[in-house]
């Protein structure tokens, strides 16, 4: 997914979802997701970051 440009604008990756903080990037990657946002995260070669920035609230 990461390697189609269209793909990777609109869908958000977790490539390490085997650790605990790849979970939560999953869980906090969704709520990006739903709110019509995408990113690539986790420790891959094409990963953007390691987890979701936080929004303040």
């Amino acid at each position: 997914m990461r390697s189609d440009a269209t793909l990777a604008d609109t869908v958000t990756t977790v490539d390490n979802a085997d650790r605990e903080i790849g979970r939560v990037t999953t869980a906090l990657g969704l709520t990006e997701q739903l709110a019509g946002g995408a990113g690539r995260y986790g420790t891959g070669p094409k990963a953007t970051a390691l987890t979701v920035a936080a929004m303040p609230g």
